[in-house]
């Protein structure tokens, strides 16, 4: 009987699956957490798992993502590197906006990308309100995969 080989779908695919199998106990990334003392480390095993959380997320989410925005409003954060590489490795097109920009300004490069979610950290960076009246059913969290399972 051959053995049955898996092909990554890509070089994203094939970098989370490195992480997992050739690295999984080296550190991925370390950070302090919000208490501002605690420094948090990730290893590849949990980034490559939380990558694939989100992944997952997405495609269920919006099942026809391929091709399709995904818009980052977010600080540099853990979850902002899971999204990064969980958009891409999901077919969708990654598009980081500054989220410290006027409403007028943050709701004309919303509207050029035609998002189909919009990811961002919960901060009021002054045009709350607004964002969430034009694109409040497109809002989720940053974490929102952590509820996922992880795809393949």
């Amino acid at each position: 009987m051959a053995e049955k080989i898996k092909v990554p779908a890509g070089v994203y695919d094939m970098v989370t699956r490195c992480m997992e199998q050739e690295f999984p106990d080296n550190v991925a990334i370390r950070y302090v957490a919000e208490d501002g003392k605690t420094v948090v480390e990730k290893h590849y095993r949990e980034y490559a798992r939380d990558i694939r959380k989100m992944v997952t997320y997405l495609k269920n989410e919006v099942p026809d993502l391929k091709g399709r925005s995904v818009v980052l409003l977010s600080r540099n954060c853990y979850e902002f590197c899971v999204a990064s590489y969980g958009i891409i490795l999901a077919g969708g097109v990654l598009v980081t906006l500054n989220q410290k920009k006027t409403w007028d300004e943050l709701e004309y490069e919303l509207g050029q990308v035609e998002p189909a979610l919009i990811l961002n950290d919960g901060i009021d960076y002054g045009c709350r309100a607004q964002l969430e009246a034009a694109y409040g059913p497109l809002l989720r969290p940053m974490d929102c995969y952590k509820d996922s399972t992880p795809g393949s």
